[in-house]
């Protein structure tokens, strides 16, 4: 420290300037003494005694004050602060600190205007003092001689009292006495003994008198006193002489007001020779005395100028020695005409005579002087009272306006002077001066000077306006009129910076008129009257528009390139700062102290004398904390080390006067101060705003004081409009962000502390601004506010020193409405689209910044939680954030998102070690592709990300280990490949320095090892810091945060030697000598912080104790006094703390230093949160869920009104839908079991009315069933809640029928199916008791508490239509509809459920109650089944499930109605869904063998319904049944009808014959079950009733010609049936053919006559209508001699004598004969190559032998007839003849015979004859086959049986009848009378007689009326023309009419059969379908049939030959 400032520091007893407070200041030091010396100056000669009184007095002890002898020496004497001190006022205002003054020494003179004794002097003594110094010496004679009431020349005490009286009186006026600092004594010390001027004059006893002599005496005693206490003031350090500058001071501050600034600045630039003039107090004595007699040197030099023209230094030194006897030394004369002197070096008499002319003149006013005579000027006197020259310069105005053409050819200025001079120009009141603002006001608003001129013009006018108006003066009324003047001024400065021309105000105008306006506003403008609330809000208002107007020019300023952040830029003291008065206490910076009180611009005066005083008490020489750096040099000269030293004595000051206040803080910065640009001409820049955003910010850090508790919240308020004036435009200027990144962020922290709602919402509302307009740029800044500061206090916590948070603050919580406003903030942030994913991907996903988005869900959850109360504003503010983000993550969310393609890599451990340490420690990103083994560059910023998370958790679970165990963290990061194994020290030191989490003393413990390789670790360590450009201190404070020190002192010794070392390496230019001194330092340091915040240290170390030890420890030098003098100011505010460890109230500074530099690197800039995807969003909806459905499933059960609830529910909604997107069942699984838990009031009797009343449970239960329709695919478990409100609904009969309905189902068939609810008695009870009854009276008499009857019939009505219209809008009914598009997880998840929610199922089918929920699941069940067709086999297993259960016989003991529901369900499940789903036929009908296997009570009381739906089941799905084992249960379904009621049998039997007659239902599978199980039924029923039997035999015979055409290959209908595809293969035609074959057979040996008959005859249309079968000669050899002949054999021994058990067996043994004939010749073509044909023919034979054992006459009749016409047959063939042997040479001839004789002995080879001659050849119709065919023959005439026996010879040719002549399966005619109504053609009676002669019947065909032939023809031509179904009587049979005449024998009546036709169901399956059928290649035979009525027998049996020959392919 400089001398002055040693020396200065001699003064303990002087207290610390107050003025020199901590605060930002306006203007310099020298201006601001100059303001104040002003205002006093108008004190002394304006104000009344009492406020000059209450302005000096300095002893104030509560509100009385008292005056010393220095104070009435400033009271009357205009001194100027001297030269070298601190001292910037001579007194203060009340309320306000005392000026910093050095008292003089005790005055005895002064000290006697003590009258009473009080040791104190009052007002009504200084009214004394005043009225004796206004005296003039000349005028001491008058004075006296008004005391002097005798006139006897002496004043006695009598007398003297009467003058105190009068004093007394006044100082008691009531004008005087409202000012309470103001008091005086009572005359009279009320003692004997008088005091001071009483005692003096009148003697301790008073009996004295005084003097006229005596009187003068004291009066020059106490002007000479009053000389010597000013050169005292101006003489403060006691040396007895002053500076030539200080004795100009004295001089020129008598000068008038208008005058002193012109003086003031020549002294200012006084030359050096003359300021360093030393004047002693003699020679100031001497001086003194000239001025006393000015008079007469006035004379003097008025001579010599009239004589000699000019008054030289010689001149002037001559008149003064030789008139007034005074030699003065020539340097004073200098002086003097420094200070006076004209051009020519002469001296201006009048100047020097205006100015001590009017010293000692400021006495009291006219009004209160003694004499009152008027004044008389001398001659010589300068006149000043001349026109005022304002008025001619209006008038001049005026003029001027009548002669202008335009504005704009007028220079703005001479238009606005008259004005602006009007402002500034003191001696105007407040009216007028208002009357000039308002007109600057219009001129500026109407925009008159941008109009009026050009650029330079405008400029130059609206800076003049900006000056003129800062410089406001008026003469002060009363406040009323007062404040009307600060309210134009306000107005005027707000219209100046927003009009056009406003943006070429200079920097200086800018920071003139911002701190104008918050002077205005903010302080007093008169003694005892404290500003307005009005004037405080206006000017307030007045700041915010001018920061709106000046950032949003923003974008417009550049950045300047060469000053603010260039290397070699200067640096400069804050100019706008706020007042000391509203300052904190002890935020001295250490910059402050270093850079002291650097010369700023001038600033401009306040607007009233009041405000120019409070505007002067702003201290240059402090600058606030929030705009100093460390790297702000320290200011040349001695001004800058006053300054330091004033800086000092005010923090002491401040420790003694003020109260505790929060430790100050050391600042740090990233880049240097921005230097003012004091030159620029084209409106203000960067640097004026910079100046702004400074002030702004002191206001956030300033402490509340006075009446302005809410300063902080009005900076925070001015901020907010800033940044969002500004908006990104602020991210353009460096040397702004800076300011935004270290300083808005302490000072919002310390803002934090202060209790006001008002304030915390302005620092959410800035952290917000923050955020939105430079998030990119102060991400990590915000993510501090939140976390920090925000966060906690929404959280309820006052762990953040956040809103008075003191001891008990933070022991018990924080009040509920901080807690609210920090939600709001919160709320805020969370309402912000993009927040939550910036957070998410830029902090969450940063393995060094905090999980804030996790952090946030967490909170939010947490307090919405109601802790053992009623739902409260704050749980909705939960709400509210968890919808923001909920809402904020559901924006993107449309459909389902693809997790396959969303999806990214894992983070696998990579193969090997993959260094990420290099990159963070330089704040890069880490190498992440390279973990994910991708290509770079190829993932996405949100693959990225997620990588990152998943590396952030492996860091923790690192840090995790570490912490537990350093060697155990480094193990698992080398199993993870992130720590090269082995370990290597670079790569182990970055790592220390960068993971996050690590234990600081871990960290120590390993820095301090002494291993070599340890060492390395250090080296590298170290290496990781950047000191270029820190103090010693900073950068040991960013070392020192790293880590915490070790407990052993080596290994402390060992980290710092490294520190040193590197801080000697980066920084030699700090005076540190070695890295030695650089390490011993550091321990310095270590040792002070230590002494210095040692709580139980009580003696601190001082600074001369810290030079002290460190006096040789700079290489055997001291340490640099300044460095160490740094180093202690702030290691002394600011402990060395680590960040880590220390709370948000406590943060050291080196926090936010590195938290803006790493906000300036890669890491600190913010990704878009567009650049999410899927996979991401899905994990952060992931961390967000769980918690939120908890809080917000609490808060809905608490909430009590319609908003809370609908809040909440919208949160379920949207938290469904996102789970929905990202498939995450059981979020939506939660959400319904938390919604279904309000369906509670829907119980039994009043669950309706509850349900209706409850607004709550409606919305609930709607949301619910909202969210299983919208996104019920994602629904498991839940199902179950949903289906338990179902039943709940259905109990309550509220459940619409609609939900069991099937696709198209009518609402009538689904009612008819309903099942109804149980009805609950509502009525039980309702008379109640007679108890109930008397409490209901009671409770009713008031007429309030109770309803009439009608009332509450009302009221439950509309409860219940509420209720009614709640379910309506559920839309219950479309989850069951919509079921199909459920996913199939989701629907088997449903169908579990419905099973779960019908409860015991088993025991309400047993016992058959409580069957109603079991019921309704089952035909819900149903209606899945049905709605779900396509997915029927997912579900089927649970179905059939739920149906064993029901159906099951351990379960059910007899029919109930859940039973029947089975029953029915389950087929008509069956019904609908086997015609569209073919494959799950086999799955369906597997199990409707639970119906089969139900008891026999159960089927027998439920046949009928059962035999209904088996038809219906038929009907619809018959030809969809396809497996043996399928076709097996209906058919066993259909036998137990059948078997337990008969009554049912119909039905029954209808739904099986549907089956067997449906081509499209017979197949393999099904005709064999079909088969049996008609000749089951047949064997069951032909006992009972034959007709019965007789209709299965016709099944049986459908079934047949269903399988004769299965090979056709041709559908049988248009909907449905055998097709191409259901073509049997021939193996399974074969099997089927045989089996039919043998089960006719089994039928034709039935006792039953009729029955067996009609099988003989079925069986033989069988056989012959299936050679279109072509089976094999195998076949036919095994079929005949298997079955036909062993049939006959056996119906020949039934017909025996012996056997009696098969009555008419003979008609069998005829009918089995010529079956077994026309089989033979049928297929004899094809059957005599078979190897076997021997074997078998000698079986037919033998047959036919057998036969003849029948004793009866038909039957001896018929055999041998039939076989003679076989034999025929076969001859006229050509195939019987002599030559006839078989495959192996046997001779088939001779075996014939050999049998025929046996059958007859009319069988003989000559009957053969005539068909083996060659006649018979000669006429085969042979050659007419390629020729035209042969007209058909006439119609047959009737034959006689008896000649149609007789015609064997002649009708041998037609015994072979074609069968492609036989439509369908004709029966052969096995009389006469049957030949003869087959034959009978379409439309024609059959013949009368069908017999006749057998030489009739053996006649040519040429000779009969109608032939055989011709019959046949006939009717085979007629054949295509029958109806599909004639009776067996009626229909035409040609090969049986052909046959007939030549095996016909007696006309017996035998019933015939109908064509193989079975009934169907569907059109066109008839004969007429199977006739079609036919082979193609029989159409050929048609032209020879046709040609067999021609001419000759012989030409027939060759056209017969012909055509078998062609038809068998021979």
């Amino acid at each position: 420290m400089s001398g002055a400032v040693a020396s200065a520091q001699a003064e303990a007893a002087v207290p610390p300037p107050p003025d020199q407070e901590q605060g930002f200041n306006l203007m310099s030091l020298e201006q601001r003494r100059r303001t104040f010396f002003k205002y006093e100056k108008r004190v002394r000669e304006l104000s009344p005694p009492e406020k000059v009184f209450e302005y000096f007095a300095s002893q104030r002890e509560g509100k009385a004050f008292s005056m010393t002898a220095g104070d009435m020496m400033r009271s009357v004497v205009p001194v100027f602060p001297p030269e070298g001190s601190d001292v910037i006022r001579a007194g203060s205002l009340p309320g306000e600190p005392l000026p910093h003054v050095q008292e003089n020494e005790a005055s005895k003179v002064i000290s006697r205007f003590d009258i009473n004794g009080d040791d104190k002097i009052n007002f009504d003594e200084f009214l004394l003092f005043q009225a004796l110094l206004s005296i003039p010496v000349g005028d001491l004679e008058v004075a006296f001689r008004l005391m002097d009431k005798d006139g006897s020349g002496k004043v006695d005490h009598d007398e003297f009292g009467q003058l105190l009286a009068a004093i007394h009186a006044r100082a008691n006026k009531p004008s005087v006495t409202m000012r309470k600092s103001v008091s005086s004594s009572s005359g009279g010390s009320g003692e004997d003994n008088l005091h001071g001027l009483l005692s003096a004059f009148f003697g301790a006893d008073g009996r004295g008198q005084l003097s006229k002599e005596a009187f003068r005496a004291f009066v020059l005693e106490l002007r000479d006193e009053l000389l010597r206490l000013e050169f005292e003031w101006y003489d403060w350090r006691r040396q007895g002489a002053i500076s030539g500058r200080d004795f100009a001071h004295s001089i020129v501050s008598c000068a008038r007001l208008k005058h002193v600034d012109a003086y003031l600045d020549k002294c200012q630039a006084m030359p050096a020779e003359l300021a360093g003039l030393r004047v002693s107090f003699e020679e100031f004595r001497q001086f003194r005395d000239v001025w006393r007699q000015l008079r007469l040197l006035s004379v003097a030099l008025e001579f010599m100028k009239n004589t000699g023209g000019k008054v030289g230094r010689s001149e002037f030194a001559f008149t003064v020695l030789h008139v007034l006897g005074i030699k003065l030394r020539p340097q004073i004369v200098d002086v003097m005409f420094y200070l006076f002197g004209a051009e020519g070096d002469h001296l201006n008499v009048n100047y020097m005579y205006q100015v001590l002319n009017r010293h000692y003149a400021t006495g009291l006013t006219a009004s209160y002087q003694f004499s009152k005579e008027p004044k008389t000027k001398s001659y010589l006197e300068c006149d000043d009272e001349v026109e005022d020259p304002l008025l001619e310069e209006f008038k001049e105005l005026r003029r001027k306006l009548f002669v202008w053409p335009s504005w704009d050819d007028v220079h703005p200025l001479e238009y606005l002077t008259p004005f602006i001079e009007t402002v500034k120009s003191p001696e105007t009141n407040g009216p007028i001066t208002v009357v000039a603002l308002t007109s600057l006001h219009r001129i500026i608003t109407r925009s008159i000077i941008g109009a009026s001129s050009g650029g330079a013009a405008a400029a130059e006018a609206i800076q003049a306006v900006a000056d003129g108006v800062t410089q406001c003066k008026f003469e002060s009324t009363y406040a009323a009129s007062d404040e009307c003047v600060l309210h134009s001024i306000l107005d005027v400065l707000v219209a100046a910076v927003g009009c056009p021309a406003g943006g070429l105000l200079t920097n200086d105008n800018l920071i003139n008129i911002f701190q104008a306006c918050y002077r205005i506003g903010h302080f007093q403008t008169e003694k005892g009257r404290d500003t307005s609330e009005l004037l405080t809000q206006a000017s307030r208002q007045a700041m915010g528009e001018m920061v709106h107007q000046i950032f949003s020019r923003l974008d417009v300023i550049p950045e300047p390139l060469d000053s603010p952040f260039a290397p070699a830029a200067s640096t400069a003291v804050p100019r706008l700062q706020v007042s000391p008065a509203a300052s904190r206490a002890g935020a001295v910076s250490l910059e402050a102290e270093a850079a002291g009180g650097g010369e700023g611009a001038a600033a401009g005066e306040d607007a009233a004398g009041a405000a120019a005083a409070a505007v002067a008490e702003a201290d240059a020489a402090v600058a606030a904390a929030a705009g100093n750096t460390l790297d702000v040099a320290a200011a040349a000269g001695d001004g800058a080390a006053i300054a330091a030293a004033a800086a000092d004595e005010a923090a002491a000051a401040a420790a003694d006067e003020l109260p505790p206040q929060p430790s100050p803080t050391t600042v740090l910065s990233l880049l240097p101060m921005v230097a003012v640009n004091h030159t620029e001409q084209e409106g203000y820049g960067v640097e004026a705003v910079r100046e702004v955003l400074l002030f702004i910010i002191s206001l956030i850090a300033s402490a509340p004081v006075g009446t302005h508790q809410d300063l902080p919240a009005h900076g925070l308020d001015l901020m907010s409009t800033a940044m969002q004036a500004a908006g990104p435009a602020l991210e353009h200027h460096d040397s702004l962000m800076v300011l935004l990144q270290q300083d808005l962020m302490r000072a919002m922290f310390a803002a934090a502390r202060q209790p006001s709602l008002a304030c915390l919402a302005g620092l959410c509302e800035v952290a917000l601004a923050l955020y939105t307009h430079l998030g990119a740029h102060m991400l990590l800044q915000v993510e501090a506010l939140l976390s920090l500061l925000v966060l906690p206090l929404a959280e309820g916590k006052a762990a953040s020193g956040g809103a008075g948070a003191g001891p008990a603050a933070a022991a018990a919580g924080i009040s509920l409405e901080v807690q609210q406003v920090a939600l709001e903030g919160v709320l805020d942030f969370c309402a912000q689209p993009d927040f939550v994913r910036d957070a998410f991907l830029n902090l969450d996903c940063r393995v060094e910044r905090c999980n804030l988005f996790e952090q946030l869900c967490g909170l939010l959850s947490k307090t919405a939680f109601p802790v053992n109360g009623p739902v409260a504003a704050v749980h909705l503010q939960s709400v509210d954030g968890i919808l923001a983000i909920l809402s904020t993550l559901a924006a993107t969310c449309t459909g389902v998102c693809d997790p396959d393609a969303a999806s990214t890599a894992a983070l696998e451990d990579p193969p090997a070690f993959v260094d990420i340490w290099t990159a963070l420690s330089a704040g890069q990103h880490p190498p992440l592709e390279q973990l994910l083994g991708l290509p770079d560059g190829s993932a996405t910023p949100a693959d990225l990300a997620r990588a990152e998370k998943a590396l952030k958790g492996k860091l923790a679970a690192a840090a995790d280990h570490f912490n537990r165990e350093q060697k155990r963290g480094f193990q698992y990061l080398q199993s993870v490949k992130l720590l090269p194994a082995p370990l290597e020290p670079t790569v182990l030191a970055r790592f220390l320095r960068c993971c996050p989490g690590l234990a600081k003393n871990g960290i120590g413990e390993i820095l301090g090892e002494r291993e070599a390789f340890y060492e390395q670790v250090r080296e590298a360590f170290m290496h990781t810091f950047d000191f270029i450009g820190m103090d010693f201190d900073a950068a040991l404070r960013m070392f020192m945060d790293s880590f915490r020190p070790p407990g052993e002192g080596q290994k402390i010794d060992r980290i710092m030697q490294v520190f040193g070392k590197r801080y000697f390496e980066q920084m030699p230019s700090m005076g540190l000598k070695s890295a030695d001194a650089a390490y011993v330092l550091a321990f310095s340091v270590i040792m002070l912080n230590t002494d210095l915040h040692n709580t139980q240290n009580k003696k601190k170390m001082s600074l001369e104790d810290f030079a002290r030890i460190n006096r040789s420890t700079n290489e055997g030098d001291p340490m640099p006094r300044d460095l160490l003098e740094g180093i202690y100011a702030s290691i002394s505010r600011d402990e060395l703390k680590i960040s880590s460890e220390s709370g948000a109230n406590e943060l050291p500074s080196i926090f936010w230093y590195q938290l803006a530099v790493e906000a300036r690197r890669p890491r600190g800039k913010m990704l878009p949160g567009t650049a999410t995807n899927e996979a991401l969003e899905r994990d952060m909806f992931g961390l967000v869920w769980g918690p939120t459905l908890a809080a917000v499933s609490v808060v809905l059960d608490n909430a009590g009104d319609g908003g809370s609830v609908r809040r909440a529910l919208d949160c379920l909604a949207l938290a469904a839908r996102m789970a929905a997107y990202h498939q995450v069942d059981e979020v939506v699984d939660s959400i319904v079991v938390a919604l279904s838990k309000f369906s509670a009031v829907l119980t039994p009797p009043k669950g309706v009315e509850a349900f209706g009343e409850s607004a709550k449970a409606r919305a609930a239960l709607e949301t619910m069933f909202a969210i299983a329709n919208r996104y019920g695919d994602w629904l498991r478990s839940g199902w179950r809640n949903v289906l338990d409100v179902v039943l709940r609904l259905h109990r309550l009969d509220l459940l619409p029928p609609a939900v069991i309905a099937g696709d198209g189902e009518e609402l009538e068939e689904v009612l008819q199916r309903w099942p109804r609810p149980q009805a609950f008695n509502k009525g039980k009870g309702s008379s109640g008791s007679l108890f109930s009854r008397v409490a209901g009276a009671f409770i009713s008499i008031d007429g309030t508490d109770a309803l009439t009857a009608e009332q509450a019939a009302q009221r439950d009505a509309d409860l219940q239509a509420a209720a009614a219209a709640s379910v309506e809008a559920c839309h219950v009914e479309e989850i069951f509809a919509d079921s199909k598009f459920l996913t199939g997880e989701s629907l088997v998840e449903l169908v579990k459920a419905v099973m779960w929610s019908a409860g015991p199922v088993a025991e309400a089918a047993k016992t058959g109650q409580h069957t109603r929920p079991a019921e309704l699941c089952l035909e819900l069940l149903v209606a899945l089944a049905l709605r779900n067709r396509d997915r029927v086999a997912l579900i089927w297993p649970l179905l059939h499930e739920y149906f064993v259960v029901c159906l099951s016989a351990e379960n059910v003991a007899d029919v109930n109605s859940l039973v029947e529901r089975g029953i029915t369900g389950l087929m008509r499940i069956c019904q609908r869904l086997l015609p569209y789903k073919e494959d799950t036929a086999e799955t369906l009908l597997h199990s409707l063998k639970l119906i089969v296997q139900l008891n026999g009570t159960i089927s027998w009381k439920l046949a009928d319904r059962i035999a209904f739906e088996l038809l219906q089941l038929l009907k619809t799905s018959a030809p969809y049944v396809r497996s043996d084992t399928d076709w097996r249960t209906i058919c066993a379904i259909y036998k137990n009808v059948n078997a337990v009621n008969p009554e049912a049998a119909a039905v029954a039997f209808e739904a099986f014959a549907l089956a067997a007659r449906n081509p499209a239902a017979l197949s393999a599978d099904s005709y064999m079950v079909l088969l049996e199980t008609c000749i089951e039924q047949f064997d069951k029923v032909k006992q009972v009733s034959t007709e019965a039997a007789q209709q299965y035999v016709d099944l049986i015979d459908s079934m047949a010609t269903w399988l004769v055409h299965s090979q056709q290959g041709s559908s049988s209908s248009a909907g449905g049936g055998v097709g191409d595809d259901h073509v049997l293969p021939v193996e399974a035609m074969l099997g089927l053919w045989f089996e039919t074959v043998k089960a006719m057979v089994r039928l034709c040996k039935e006792p039953i006559a009729p029955l067996r008959d009609s099988c003989l005859m079925l069986l033989s249309r069988f056989l012959m209508s299936s050679e279109q079968l072509r089976l094999n000669p195998d076949s036919w050899v095994h079929t005949i001699e298997t079955t036909l002949v062993p049939l006959c054999t056996e119906l020949a021994r039934f017909a025996g004598p012996k056997t009696r058990s098969h009555p008419g067996a003979e008609k069998s043994v005829r009918l089995a004969v010529s079956m077994l004939i026309k089989t033979v010749l049928q297929y004899i073509e094809v059957i005599q190559a078979d190897k076997d044909f021997y074997e078998m023919w000698q079986a037919v034979l033998q047959a036919l032998q057998d036969c003849m054992a029948v004793r009866h006459e038909a039957v001896q009749e018929s055999v041998p007839e039939n076989a003679k016409n076989m034999l025929l047959v076969l001859a006229s063939s050509g195939i019987l003849t002599p030559h006839w042997k078989d495959a192996t040479g046997r001779s088939l001839w001779d075996l014939t015979f050999s049998k025929a004789r046996n059958i007859s002995s009319g069988l003989n080879p000559g009957l053969l004859e005539s068909a083996l001659s060659p006649r018979a050849h000669a006429a085969s119709p042979r050659t007419s086959v390629d020729g035209a065919a042969a007209a058909p023959a006439p119609a047959p005439a009737a034959v006689p049986a008896e000649a149609a026996a007789a015609a064997a010879p002649a009708a041998a040719a037609t015994v072979a009848d074609p069968p492609s002549a036989t439509a369908g399966l004709a029966p052969v005619a096995s009389t006469a009378e049957e030949a003869a109504a087959q034959a009978a053609p379409d439309g024609h009676e059959p013949a009368a007689a069908a017999g006749g002669t057998a030489e009739e019947a053996a006649a040519p065909p040429q000779q009969q009326p109608g032939g055989a032939a011709d019959a046949g023809t006939q009717g085979a031509a007629a054949a295509p023309g029958d109806p599909p179904a004639a009776p067996a009587a009626t229909q035409p049979d040609g090969a049986g009419a052909s046959t007939a005449g030549v095996l016909g024998g007696r006309a017996e009546s035998e019933p015939g059969g109908g064509a193989l036709t079975g009934p169907t169901d569907k059109p066109g399956a008839g004969a007429d379908t199977y006739r079609s059928a036919a082979p193609r290649q029989l159409e050929a035979a048609g032209a020879a049939e046709e040609g067999w009525g021609g001419e000759g027998h012989g030409g027939e049996h060759a056209a017969h030959l012909r055509s078998i020959a062609e038809r068998v392919g021979l």
